[in-house]
């Protein structure tokens, strides 16, 4: 498993109220180019000057210069894996998520989080509940979200909406009742078939981020749609939240 760059368990549809921790390598990159001697000394230092988003844009330049210095990483990130899985026993079981950088670990909490001089892994986040809902992950913790197949620049348009509407489910899963859990996502799901929710809920949420119209202008554009809409929800198509997103969540109530 420490060999995969990306991986996410799709087996695991939702877990509710337990633990899971992202554990992170501090400054991975460029640790990583320390550790394993991927760079002459000069270099190093220059980067080392730098603070830590312009180190990261240098050393990605610095990749397009060097072609051998993108696989010399990824092999240098996979053997911190390694070392991080056999120092702490990690099993594949144990693993929801990998992404390159990152690892998330179901209710495991590691002890071994340093390796060499310069590699060191982190507990970034812990949250208590994880769902795997139209190939996205979301992470939710107590007081902060994860979510990963959505980009962080698109996520702040939903968050006072379906990203809200998540977090509330997975509350409710964790603290009451089936009967109030069912009543609460029919109770929803039907205001949101009849419009009748505040317009942001019928933002697609995905990559695209829209507002898709029932009858596009263009009706050769299939992926016509508008980035902001301040008239009524009657005016859009409001399939895409509601088939991949709340009946998925409905489905797991029964």
């Amino acid at each position: 498993m420490f060999d995969r760059t990306s991986y996410t368990n799709k087996a695991i549809k939702y877990i509710i109220d337990d633990g899971i921790i992202e554990y992170d390598i501090k400054s991975a990159g460029f640790n990583i180019c320390k550790q394993f001697n991927l760079l002459n000394k000069e270099t190093i230092e220059k980067l080392e000057l730098l603070d830590k988003k312009e180190r990261h844009i240098t050393l990605g330049k610095l990749q397009l210069t060097i072609p051998s210095l993108t696989e010399k990483l990824k092999l240098g990130f996979q053997k911190c894996r390694e070392a991080f899985f056999k120092h702490n026993m990690i099993f594949d079981s144990d693993i929801l998520s990998i992404k390159k950088d990152a690892i998330f670990v179901i209710n495991k909490k590691c002890k071994h989080l340093k390796f060499g001089k310069y590699i060191e892994f982190i507990p970034k986040h812990t949250f208590h509940s994880y769902l795997y809902l139209n190939n996205n992950e979301f992470y939710i913790g107590d007081n902060d979200y994860a979510c990963k197949g959505i980009k962080d620049e698109l996520l702040h348009l939903h968050e006072d909406y379906m990203i809200a509407l998540i977090i509330k489910f997975t509350n409710l899963l964790r603290l009451s009742s089936k009967t109030k859990q069912i009543r609460f996502i029919t109770n929803f799901s039907k205001d949101y078939r009849n419009r009748e929710l505040e317009v942001g809920f019928y933002r697609e949420l995905n990559n695209q981020s829209l507002f898709r119209p029932i009858t596009p202008i263009n009706i050769m554009n299939n992926n016509f749609g508008y980035t902001e809409f301040e008239l009524s929800p009657k005016y859009l198509d409001i399939s895409y939240n509601y088939s991949n997103y709340l009946v998925p969540l409905y489905q797991i109530l029964v």
